[in-house]
């Protein structure tokens, strides 16, 4: 009878507090692995079976549409990482990370969860202050907040350069510094270009501001920051583009972390439709010129270290015991790099190797220099794909191919 009516009590609490979200922290077991909000969650995390550290801590969290919460993560033994998975489909997707909020014991997240769902939050030890004590216990806790509403963004002129001033007003809902934020629509396979200055104060005396940064989101998913990489940056400049996953708006932000109103800065943007990419042929003997835009495709890593990497293609059929010598030549001082891939009716035999470095090969694996000058002896008949590519600035090149003389002694194959 006592275990009946403590079970009603229970279940009669929660519907109470089930309406509005809220769960007592009592009611939850101190080995369930789920989250409230309005429940504060006290652990420790497990060590790995090598005792170099610990395991992920993971809490499973539902929330309604439109939620705003923010998540505290607090510890007295280790310096914690704080990440926010969504989960749609059965996978996981980040949304949120942060591993130091004040101090280097504490970590804090906000977003707003615009239609709801799961989330998992996952707890992580970066480092142990107290190796011999070896725990890891933290406090964990989740909070409704109401959160201040933002200004609507104002609409990004793609045609000239926009002046931006952070106001007292542009404080950001995530208590990271100022922000403005600028609205606009992309069709299917289209690249933006950014272009941001940071603008010397007017103020005699004063420092000059650092460098805004700048976050890409999709309108429909504002927790969830897209990639975009640098491509050019200075103290005062910076230049970052990515091709954008699909049509639809997106909302740009210029964030100033540091809090200095009145500073300024210079804005441009420019979209551009991404080209199919076809091979052009390219003979020995023949001199080529092109030029590199921003509507040429990019590399997303795939040839290289550096992603999303402009390039264009030329193939250059060859044959066994050729000496060649390609070069590249940017007008203005245009800093490009050539990349070679190989293609012979054997699959990955040895294609083509350069001659000053015996190391760099070409097979199905290719090699990358951004050397202007490349000199080659072919092992074999196939076809070279040589890929250029500008490494800051995007402006006309020549590409030249030719055969060069070598001693008898080096003319003739190997393997």
């Amino acid at each position: 009878m006592t275990r009946r009516y403590a079970a009603l009590v229970l279940a009669f609490i929660s519907a109470q507090c089930g309406s509005v979200g809220i769960l007592p922290a009592f009611a939850q077991s101190a080995s369930d692995t789920s989250l409230v909000i309005g429940t504060v969650r006290e652990s420790d995390l497990v060590p790995n079976a090598a005792g170099t550290g610990w395991k992920t801590g993971e809490f499973a969290l539902t929330l309604q549409p439109e939620a705003s919460i923010r998540i505290d993560l607090e510890s007295n033994d280790f310096d914690p990482t704080l990440r926010v998975y969504e989960i749609r489909n059965g996978r996981r997707f980040d949304i949120a990370e942060n591993d130091d909020f004040g101090d280097s014991l504490s970590s804090r997240i906000r977003f707003t969860s615009a239609n709801g769902g799961d989330f998992v939050i996952a707890v992580d030890a970066v480092f142990m202050l107290d190796e011999k004590a070896g725990r890891a216990r933290f406090r964990l806790s989740v909070a409704n907040e109401e959160r201040r509403a933002l200004p609507p963004p104002k609409p990004l002129d793609m045609t000239e350069s926009m002046t931006g001033t952070f106001a007292e007003r542009d404080e950001a809902d995530d208590d990271a510094g100022l922000v403005q934020r600028y609205a606009f629509r992309a069709e299917a396979g289209q690249r933006i270009v950014l272009d941001i200055a940071a603008l010397p104060s007017v103020k005699i005396g004063s420092e000059p501001p650092s460098l805004p940064e700048l976050e890409l989101h999709r309108a429909d998913q504002p927790g969830i920051e897209l990639e975009l990489p640098a491509k050019r940056r200075t103290a005062t400049a910076a230049r970052a583009m990515t091709i954008l996953p699909g049509a639809g708006d997106y909302i740009l932000v210029v964030r100033q972390s540091e809090r200095r109103p009145g500073t300024s800065y210079r804005l441009g943007a420019k979209l551009w439709s991404v080209a199919p990419q076809t091979a052009r042929a390219l003979r020995v003997g023949e001199t080529k010129a092109g030029e590199f835009t921003f509507a040429d495709p990019q590399t997303n890593g795939d040839f290289g270290e550096d992603p999303q990497r402009l390039y264009q293609e030329w193939s250059l059929p060859v044959r066994r015991g050729q000496a060649l010598r390609l070069e590249l030549c940017g007008a203005d001082s245009l800093d490009a790099m050539i990349q070679l891939l190989g293609s012979t009716a054997i699959g990955d035999r040895l294609l083509a190797q350069a001659d000053d470095l015996p190391g760099d090969q070409v097979a199905s694996c290719g090699l990358a220099r951004r050397n202007s000058v490349l000199d080659l002896t072919i092992r074999d008949n196939g076809v070279l794909r040589v890929l250029v590519s500008p490494l800051r600035d995007v402006g006309p090149y020549t590409l030249v191919v030719r055969e060069r003389e070598v001693p008898l002694a080096s003319a003739a194959p190997g393997r």
